[in-house]
């Protein structure tokens, strides 16, 4: 029976019928006194050109070829080398999921930045008043107004805030509020819910 041996192509193409294959051995060091991995390239005749880098391949000795080359593909135990195909068809559907992710985050995001832009330029908007009847506004009024604005605002900012640290700084706390959801744009809405619903009850 010829030797044989099995091994991983990394390099093919560059000479026709040839490619280079590693050799893996374990030898005995008894300087370590243990095992130590050792690696062997080899040429290697591919009559039907088939392989690719990445396929692993059981080699058998056969006549000599040339000076460099005495063994030839036998068998090929697993075809890794055209793995990338696989990954060609399945990355594009990642990446568009993936964009779709960042996209309803941005989404979100921005309307809640519009939808609280909004509502503060609605509450001055409410403040202006007609020519004729500003000397007959009363100053106590517009006073409690602006203080519940700025009241407003700030309890916003508050609630931003501690919403942040929380998702920063708890991660347990934040699996708690946000259970089995793992999109980050519900996760944080959840974790705000939760963070205002606490101010009031303290309030």
């Amino acid at each position: 029976m010829r030797p044989s041996k099995v091994g991983v192509v990394i390099s093919q193409g560059k000479m026709q019928k040839t490619v280079k294959v590693r050799i893996q051995n374990t030898n005995w060091n008894r300087h370590v006194d243990k095992y130590l991995v050792s690696y062997r390239n080899m040429l290697v005749h591919d009559e039907l050109n088939k392989c690719r880098e990445g396929d692993v391949v059981r080699i058998q000795y056969v006549r000599p070829l040339s000076p460099k080359k005495s063994w030839a593909v036998a068998e090929f135990i697993k075809l890794k080398g055209t793995s990338w195909v696989k990954y060609l068809e399945e990355i594009p559907a990642q990446v568009q999921k993936e964009e779709l992710e960042k996209l309803e985050e941005f989404n979100a995001n921005n309307t809640a930045a519009n939808i609280s832009n909004s509502s503060l330029t609605s509450a001055f908007a409410n403040l202006e008043l007609p020519a004729d009847t500003i000397p007959h506004l009363s100053l106590d009024k517009f006073d409690t107004k602006i203080s519940k604005i700025e009241k407003e605002i700030e309890l916003r900012d508050r609630i931003d805030a501690e919403t942040h640290r929380i998702l920063d700084e708890e991660p347990q706390l934040t699996a708690e509020i946000a259970g089995s959801a793992s999109n980050p744009s519900i996760k944080k809405n959840l974790v705000r819910k939760y963070v205002k619903n606490k101010i009031h009850k303290e309030e």
